[in-house]
């Protein structure tokens, strides 16, 4: 049985749990975690499939300049798609660029779920929702969760049994913006917060005008723009997403009520508060829950999670309902590189924070 028809079978016990106990009006409050994977469609819908289907145009205005760049270093053009998140028009993009859908894939699924999910995502709306005395830490964590990512983007590739020299030629960008990032995040995070904000903006803008193109397209038959994908074909993806997400929203709830008392056992032993501890569970299923438990967690707890929210958001909520939807033999690689970099990251996090609640006791 494969990884994918395995995870199939946990979403359809979710989805009967959920079902079941929505239907004795949530008695156990498990039917409500269904109800709340229906709620994330709408801002999906929004977010995701209208830049799905711009993405083929935005892939031929900016293949003039990119191929040719892209090529003299060696890389593939698909690279690019590591901007955005993989759920967001990464994945798409990566491919409309591409000149080997084997390096598209690695980079649009795997890469660009850490790296482009990182940018357009978690730091835009960590900015928000994460108190500003808590900033200083929540940067710390960003940076080194994105000093983690060529690690594991490089063992999905090894994953997929791509040759070596190509997985590496085509990571130069990906350890390159890394850098700079991790540059950024150091020295002028403010700055960086602020160029990734704008970035996020114009991306969730393109996505509406996406939507409203589609719209119209389909109420009157009439094709506004070559090279659209129909919106109804995006939107069948993000359906997709959504009857992943009510399976597996109410399977986590379930495995966080079961793990509890270890979880907070294993987190006292190495120095983790239970909120801390119940992040790194909830982060992957979304990294918002997170960001607003921050201002109750220790300022470890904080660079813990936030590094491993760069690397592993998702990685059993919309990202993995959407891997599933477009390339479900990318599950594996797809899980095998989120979670390479994301125990990297909770590695170097946990080195770098051993000494940090004694000399807050200390200032204190």
């Amino acid at each position: 049985m494969s990884a994918y028809q395995v995870i199939k079978i946990i979403v359809a016990v979710g989805i009967v749990a959920g079902g079941a106990d929505l239907l004795m009006d949530c008695r156990f409050h498990i039917g409500e975690k269904m109800k709340e994977g229906f709620g994330m469609a709408g801002p999906m819908m929004l977010s995701i499939a209208g830049i799905m289907s711009l993405a083929p145009i935005i892939a031929k205005l900016l293949q003039p300049a990119l191929v040719p760049a892209f090529r003299f270093i060696g890389a593939d053009p698909a690279v690019f798609g590591i901007l955005l998140g993989c759920d967001m028009g990464g994945y798409q993009l990566a491919m409309s660029l591409a000149e080997s859908k084997e390096i598209a894939r690695m980079v649009g699924l795997a890469t660009a779920s850490m790296l482009g999910g990182t940018l357009t995502f978690s730091i835009p709306v960590g900015q928000a929702m994460v108190e500003p005395e808590d900033m200083p830490y929540f940067s710390r964590g960003m940076l080194l969760g994105i000093a983690a990512i060529p690690f594991g983007s490089i063992m999905g590739g090894a994953f997929m049994g791509i040759p070596w020299n190509l997985i590496l030629i085509n990571h130069v960008p990906v350890i390159l913006l890394s850098l700079v990032l991790t540059w950024g995040f150091r020295f002028c995070p403010g700055r960086i917060v602020r160029c990734v904000e704008a970035f996020g903006n114009m991306i969730s803008k393109l996505g509406i005008v996406g939507i409203a193109i589609g719209s119209i397209s389909y109420l009157t038959g009439v094709t506004i723009i070559g090279d659209f994908t129909p919106v109804m074909e995006s939107m069948a993806v993000v359906c997709g997403m959504t009857i992943v997400l009510i399976g597996m929203l109410p399977v986590l709830e379930i495995f966080i009520r079961l793990l509890k008392k270890p979880l907070n056992i294993i987190g006292r032993k190495i120095g983790l508060d239970a909120v801390s501890t119940s992040g790194i569970i909830f982060t992957m299923a979304s990294g918002v829950p997170t960001f607003a438990m921050m201002k109750n967690m220790s300022r470890r707890g904080i660079v813990i999670n936030a590094a491993w929210s760069v690397t592993c958001a998702a990685i059993f909520g919309s990202q993995l309902s959407f891997v599933l939807g477009v390339e479900p033999e990318m599950i594996m690689p797809f899980m095998a590189a989120k979670l390479a970099a994301g125990i990297l990251a909770l590695i170097i996090a946990f080195l770098t924070t051993r000494n940090m609640e004694e000399i807050r006791e200390r200032e204190v």
